[in-house]
């Protein structure tokens, strides 16, 4: 999976729309869901960026 950089106001939106899709996602089909997962494991890759480039 390749992972665009993005700058710290579109990891700020990105991150809420995906906790957004992964509620909604977990909700819908279940936490253990595929799609849940894999949207929680793409969340999690942003909010550590986001973190990153907070602490910079």
């Amino acid at each position: 999976m390749l992972v665009k950089e993005l700058t710290y106001s579109e990891l700020k939106a990105a991150i809420e729309v995906l906790r957004k899709e992964m509620i909604q996602c977990g909700l819908s089909n279940g936490l253990t869901n595929e799609r849940t997962v894999q949207i929680s494991q793409i969340l999690d890759i942003h909010i550590a960026q986001y973190h990153s480039l907070k602490n910079q």
